[in-house]
């Protein structure tokens, strides 16, 4: 993750924020409060929109 694009990385950074809030529910039963989830969701969607994108846009180039 460190010698790839920022742009393209950062948002799969803070999929370890799933991981932690599974731990946090597990290990201490400590649910998250509703803007932490609709953040943690906003985020881990930007990071597959992201990801499916790129995709998309390299199917494109490489048919061109």
């Amino acid at each position: 993750m460190r010698i790839g694009e920022i742009g393209f990385v950062s948002p799969f950074r803070y999929t370890s924020m799933l991981g932690a809030i599974g731990l946090g529910i597990l290990l201490f039963g400590d649910w998250p409060d509703q803007p932490t989830l609709v953040g943690t969701l906003i985020i881990v969607s930007t990071g597959i929109y992201t990801f499916h994108r790129e995709k998309t846009i390299g199917r494109k180039t490489k048919t061109q």
